[in-house]
């Protein structure tokens, strides 16, 4: 829908949610996930719109003002990586977040690849099976030969 909708479609949109966001309610109940959930709705539309376009400063900026980087900094991470923005990334990834073994998986196997380690650095600091599928992702493809 990216093309059929141009950059001035996209540029409508982004409008529609970046004012929508900025008008959000704020959580007045910790227990009242309703308002959150709309803050994050709008978040995302945002941040869809950013990869769209493939803008990591775009995504940070509705990432902030959503109030959503405790939970998606490796998120922000990647895309700093895809954009070959290392050191950026590298911040991002020292950015204290909610913690999980999922999440300290991801930032490990971003925080190689933002250093450009070799695959031995992901077998030793990587949990096992997250560490093979690095390590295989190194490896050449299998080639045929003659035996």
């Amino acid at each position: 829908m990216s093309e059929a909708l141009g950059a001035e479609g996209r540029a409508e949109i982004r409008e529609a949610a970046d004012t929508a966001l900025q008008t959000a309610p704020a959580p007045a109940d910790p227990q009242d996930w309703r308002p959150q959930a709309q803050r994050r709705h709008y978040t995302f539309r945002l941040v869809l719109l950013a990869d769209l376009e493939s803008n990591p400063d775009a995504s940070i900026v509705a990432i902030r003002a959503g109030d959503i980087e405790a939970t998606h900094s490796i998120d922000v991470a990647k895309r700093l990586l895809a954009a070959g923005r290392a050191a950026e990334a590298l911040e991002w990834l020292d950015k204290p977040q909610r913690r999980s073994d999922t999440n300290d998986a991801f930032r490990t196997e971003s925080r190689i690849e933002a250093l450009d380690r070799k695959p031995e650095a992901a077998l030793r600091a990587l949990p096992e099976r997250r560490a093979l599928r690095a390590y295989l992702r190194w490896l050449p493809d299998l080639e045929d030969f003659e035996s």
